[in-house]
């Protein structure tokens, strides 16, 4: 793993006690094996300025409750700002047992159904990039609670309430419409926009209507002034995940598709 600390966070170390699990040896396991995705929190209280969703925020994480995150967004006056409580590898206690062992939680100061203001959005996109870039995910798509956790299928989004084996919670930022988790996705993909794919043998590009076939070197060489680095192209199956949430045309794609 490349950082464990996001270089434009403010750190403010939570709890040492307030993160990872004891195994059946008796041994407190702090980091987790992987981190596939993201499990997107809001503050679920109503409180009338910002310095109480503030404080109450840092109760939370201060006091004896069992909660934990690694990311915290907070805002004032039409500004936002980022801290960062724990290592991007910890196990902290924000979404159920199986959420905490492979997702990485950040809580926002925005009140539960009401939208983002334009500064939290703008860092959320950016730490959510940063995460990306930094464990080398590609964004796959919106998790839902049937969504399988394992090993190499990165680059999940998941509202709280959404996260596979979960408690159940009234903490839902897409469905309650404070994120739109198509923009969200659009957002984080624009620079995977220029990744090539090669599908059974072809190489294919991205763009906002589907894939498109690059049938022949003046093609690709067109495409490569354009900013398709095909050097580095990635090699999909044709039953990955991330085409269940790519606006494919899969007609264009031979081979056994859908």
């Amino acid at each position: 793993m490349s950082d464990l600390w996001c270089p434009y966070a403010i750190r403010l170390d939570g709890p040492a006690g307030k993160c990872g699990y004891q195994d059946d040896a008796g041994n407190r396991i702090l980091e987790t094996h992987e981190k596939v995705g993201i499990d997107y929190h809001t503050m679920e209280y109503e409180s009338p300025d910002w310095y109480d969703d503030a404080k109450t925020l840092y109760n939370a994480l201060f006091s004896g409750r069992e909660a934990s995150w690694i990311f915290s967004i907070c805002s004032m006056f039409g500004a936002a700002w980022l801290y960062q409580h724990y290592p991007l590898n910890a196990v902290t206690w924000a979404q159920g047992y199986l959420g905490n062992l492979w997702l990485i939680g950040i809580e926002t100061e925005s009140k539960d159904k009401h939208k983002f203001t334009p500064a939290e959005y703008a860092l959320l996109v950016k730490v959510s990039k940063w995460i990306g870039q930094n464990l080398g995910w590609k964004w796959r798509g919106v998790g839902n609670r049937q969504t399988k956790l394992t090993y190499g299928v990165n680059g999940w989004l998941f509202e709280h309430n959404a996260t596979p084996l979960a408690p159940g919670t009234d903490c839902a930022v897409f469905t309650h419409g404070q994120v739109d988790p198509e923009r969200l996705l659009r957002d984080l993909r624009e620079e995977d926009m220029q990744t090539p794919f090669i599908i059974g043998g072809h190489t294919y590009v991205l763009t906002e209507t589907g894939f498109l076939h690059v049938h022949d070197n003046k093609e690709q060489a067109r495409l490569a002034r354009m900013g398709y680095d095909f050097g580095k192209s990635v090699v999909l199956q044709a039953d990955d995940p991330v085409l269940d949430h790519c606006p494919v045309t899969y007609q264009e794609i031979p081979g056994p598709m859908r």
